[in-house]
């Protein structure tokens, strides 16, 4: 649902039906792609790019290309795709500014970037595990995995779907799958990019209320409110 909705928002933003080529970046599996295809029809290319492809689950769609590649380091074909997309997938990249000028770099001139990434790692549940729905920023309260494990034992969570925890601990606290930025290093990264106009750099953030004690905590641990409350980054520019 959440995958058609920003489908439907950027193509909306977008405007007109003159797209022939759409770069996914952080493809997973098949979400975004077939969003698109429901919009676009069977003529456009729509291809995929992500650094783990899983191709059991990914599903038969038409005139459409998965290339396994991490988007901050491997070339991609440039200056010919009318839109560059990313959806929940640059919360979980390191270099943002890399990654975000490889996507302008395959545009064409006036070409989109379409991005928007969430849950951002410092929002209530930028850990992206349900188990913790109850427990707003713990992930910030306990930042390691022995020290988390210890609290869901305390406190008897389990990780529902069967798996052990400490699997989903290692994840959630391994560089390679969450950058864990704070808000100024997106609007950095942006402020560096080159051969565009920004349309918008900005975050929306969520309300406070109910989670005043939760606040008090943690920006008594030291974080910015502004951190804290920044659910999603949306970055919208067009290639030069």
């Amino acid at each position: 649902m959440f995958n058609q909705i920003n489908v439907d928002q950027a193509l909306a933003y977008v405007g007109g039906s003159n797209i022939k080529r759409v770069l996914v970046v952080g493809s997973g599996e098949g979400a975004d792609m077939v969003a698109l295809r429901n919009r676009l029809g069977p003529e456009p290319l729509i291809v995929g790019i992500d650094i783990d492809i899983h191709a059991e689950s990914f599903p038969c769609i038409a005139n459409t290309l998965v290339i396994q590649a991490d988007i901050t380091k491997d070339l991609i074909i440039g200056n010919c795709f009318d839109i560059a997309y990313s959806f929940a997938t640059f919360e979980h990249i390191q270099y943002l500014q890399l990654g975000w000028q490889a996507m302008l770099d395959v545009l064409r001139p006036g070409g989109l970037l379409w991005s928007v990434s969430s849950p951002l790692w410092c929002s209530p549940y930028g850990h992206h595990k349900p188990m913790f729905r109850e427990h707003p920023w713990i992930h910030l309260q306990h930042p390691d995995p022995a020290s988390l494990l210890g609290f869901c034992q305390s406190n008897h969570i389990d990780a529902e779907d069967g798996i052990d925890m400490i699997h989903h601990l290692n994840y959630m606290f391994n560089p390679a799958c969450f950058n864990r930025h704070p808000t100024s290093a997106y609007r950095q990264a942006v402020t560096g990019l080159q051969n565009c106009s920004i349309e918008i750099n900005d975050f929306d953030f969520i309300d406070a209320t109910g989670f005043e004690a939760q606040m008090t905590r943690m920006m008594d641990l030291g974080h910015q409110s502004s951190d804290l409350l920044a659910q999603t980054h949306r970055l919208i520019a067009r290639r030069c």
